[in-house]
């Protein structure tokens, strides 16, 4: 029989509210009895596309990331829209990508 290591929350805060996340704080009770502090992400959620096509190559694009002060190679994704539905969003995605000129992508061999 597989071992339990759920934690149960004792409390949570809201420690930061910004304009795409929040930012809580959770005590919990660890399954050995002590107590731990969890702290967490809240995001609206993303989807992402793996664009593969027929030979077998995957588009990637080229993004700036602040945070770690560099660019990176990344699938095409975006966060989620309340108001679109998930295949709505995927589409746009998708064709969006599609007709960036590649040299703003890279193609990786399968």
């Amino acid at each position: 029989m597989a071992q339990d290591f759920t934690e149960k929350q004792l409390n949570s805060r809201l420690v930061y509210t910004g304009k795409m996340l929040n930012l809580r704080e959770d005590a919990v009770t660890l399954p050995s009895g002590a107590e731990a502090t969890r702290e967490y992400v809240v995001h609206p959620g993303a989807s992402v596309i793996v664009p593969l096509f027929e030979d077998g190559t995957v588009l990637v694009e080229r993004q700036y990331r602040y945070p770690v002060k560099q660019h990176m190679l990344e699938l095409p994704a975006g966060k989620i829209d309340k108001k679109k539905t998930r295949k709505l969003r995927r589409k746009e995605s998708c064709w969006r990508k599609q007709v960036m000129k590649l040299s703003v992508g890279i193609l990786l061999g399968a």
